[in-house]
């Protein structure tokens, strides 16, 4: 899916001027910012004294029921969250700005 929205977007914009997007992007990533922030404070707490607890190396080798619960619903937001930032991949094809190996 990734493939075939990226090079159909490309193949769209082959012909046309780049867009600015600059509101819409900086509207995006101050939303995303937000939404880090917001996970941070919610799962830190348990995290730290996870740290404290069962020292560092144990804290993310060891699940210790992390994934239940409060902080458990965070992190897992978290990781849905990793599949909204493709359109932070579509803002650079709509863009022309070169993808790096990071967006691949």
């Amino acid at each position: 899916m990734y493939l075939i929205v990226i090079f159909g977007i490309r193949y769209i914009m082959r012909n046309r001027e780049p867009f600015s997007l600059f509101i819409p992007l900086n509207i995006w990533n101050f939303l995303m910012a937000g939404f880090s922030i917001i996970v941070l404070l919610n799962v830190f707490p348990e995290l730290y004294f996870k740290i404290i607890k069962h020292g560092y190396t144990n804290s993310f080798c060891y699940r210790y029921e992390s994934y239940k619960g409060e902080s458990g619903y965070w992190i897992w937001m978290f990781m849905v969250s990793r599949l909204f930032e493709f359109i932070d991949t579509i803002f650079i094809v709509l863009r022309k700005r070169p993808l790096i190996f990071l967006h691949w």
